[in-house]
């Protein structure tokens, strides 16, 4: 616990001595512990500070990340309800309410995925990115005119 003040600390720890005499013993044998595994807090900074480490793991939850916008869009109809565009990467979700922006206070990206596969949702719809910029502002799609 880290502290910016030293006399905090040094109270930290007389309250802990008073609460439980057997702790100035018990710190001691964590500290040759840690020692003993040769700190492995630096060994965690020098991991974090290495670009590849976290590689493989990004790689992976982009992989679920995409399976899950898959289904999504699956369960909507994977095409633009204007256009009928039908190309994954340039489809996206539209909140026909225009409740977005409270809806990505409220949850992340991945559990709003999750949500509207658990119940399906009639104020959202599946644009296209064009068609959906279009009617961003109220005004309606060139494809309906």
């Amino acid at each position: 616990m880290p502290y910016k003040n030293p006399e905090d600390r040094r109270a930290n720890y007389q309250r802990r001595i008073r609460e439980d005499p057997d702790y100035p013993e018990q710190r001691r044998k964590w500290q040759a512990a840690y020692r003993a595994r040769g700190g492995k807090r630096r060994e965690y900074e020098r991991l974090k500070a290495d670009p590849t480490r976290f590689a493989a793991d990004r790689e992976q939850k982009k992989g679920y990340r995409d399976r899950l916008r898959d289904k999504v869009l699956k369960a909507y109809g994977h095409r633009c309800v204007c256009c009928g565009e039908k190309e994954r990467d340039f489809l996206a979700l539209d909140h026909i309410d225009r409740s977005g922006s409270e809806q990505r206070e409220d949850m992340s990206q991945i559990g709003f995925h999750h949500w509207l596969l658990k119940e399906k949702r009639s104020n959202i719809r599946i644009l296209c990115h064009n068609c959906n910029m279009a009617t961003r502002f109220g005004s309606p799609c060139p494809h309906q005119t």
